[in-house]
């Protein structure tokens, strides 16, 4: 289930706690005068109705800052972790966390992250292959040559040595 989808559920399960809170406290009232067993019955409906309005409210919040998250990224395109948490109105540590389970849970698909970055994977993979495939002027350690290397790990032309590019 997406997140906005969640969120309007646990809204909906807040105000349904809500009412039932206040089903019980009517109970509670009407009762009071006649019997023993509506007291009880309108406490117990009052009280619970209460702690499930805190619960989905709690929930509910929890929610919103999923949705604030997602949205910076997948909206607004911001890729630092700290601007998102920024936009966001959150600590760095709250958004990296978010990001985790937004990323878990499948509610920003595609996108990875990277150290203190939120990049899109198939942008990832496309600069890391270039990246590897690109050329590069190396000096060898052993005789001293410069040639122009390929890929991660190359082989002197001239001696023969390994050597790894990275």
């Amino acid at each position: 289930m997406d997140t906005k989808k969640r969120f309007k559920l646990l809204t909906i399960c807040m105000w349904a706690s809500l009412a039932v809170a206040l089903i019980g406290f009517i109970v509670l009232i009407v009762c009071a005068i006649t019997a023993i067993i509506g007291i009880f019955v309108g406490v117990v409906l009052m009280l619970g109705g209460l702690a499930l309005t805190g619960f989905t409210w709690y929930w509910r919040i929890d929610g919103k800052q999923l949705m604030s998250v997602v949205n910076a990224i997948t909206k607004k395109g911001i890729e630092d972790i700290d601007e998102i948490a920024k936009a966001c109105k959150l600590t760095g540590d709250d958004t990296r966390s978010l990001i985790g389970r937004c990323i878990s849970n499948g509610d920003i698909v595609g996108y990875i992250r990277i150290g203190n970055k939120v990049v899109k994977e198939e942008e990832y993979k496309a600069e890391a292959e270039a990246a590897a495939t690109q050329e590069k002027a190396v000096k060898c350690p052993g005789c001293g040559a410069t040639f122009v290397a390929e890929g991660d790990v190359d082989r002197c032309p001239y001696c023969g040595t390994f050597i790894n590019i990275k």
